[in-house]
């Protein structure tokens, strides 16, 4: 795989290829942002653990999460379980670029994310660990 570009190629133009994505506030159990792509059944969820950084480089560590609902492509409001609440930051449409379950490069073409991103899977526990 060639390493995904800095700069961020537009994906303005809706392509066949692409679907529906959303990126979630969520507070629980500390503020974070999920990164939701629509796959058909369900959707493939990251927890973005930079999203600063993911803006500012194309790049952020991310969690990956159990698949989510397509239910929350649309939904803002309380999560059930005690488990906080969502509101969307960004939508619009993606393309999956490569996932090799270790990584994955995406297009977005959203209200504030357009370009090319770099999710380089980890764990919250291994992100914690490096912090001082």
């Amino acid at each position: 795989m060639t390493a995904a570009s800095n700069e961020a190629p537009r994906c303005d133009e809706p392509h066949e290829a692409d679907q529906r994505f959303v990126l979630l506030a969520h507070d629980w159990p500390r503020p974070h942002h999920d990164l939701l792509l629509d796959r058909g059944n369900a959707c493939w969820t990251w927890r973005i653990l930079n999203l600063d950084r993911l803006k500012a480089t194309g790049e952020s560590a991310a969690e990956r999460l159990p698949d989510h609902r397509r239910h929350y492509l649309d939904y803002e409001g309380l999560v059930g379980g005690d488990r906080g609440s969502v509101a969307r930051t960004d939508a619009g449409l993606y393309r999956l670029e490569f996932d090799d379950g270790d990584e994955a490069v995406v297009t977005l073409a959203g209200e504030t994310l357009v370009g090319r991103y770099r999710l380089k899977t980890t764990s919250i526990a291994t992100v914690e660990e490096q912090s001082p």
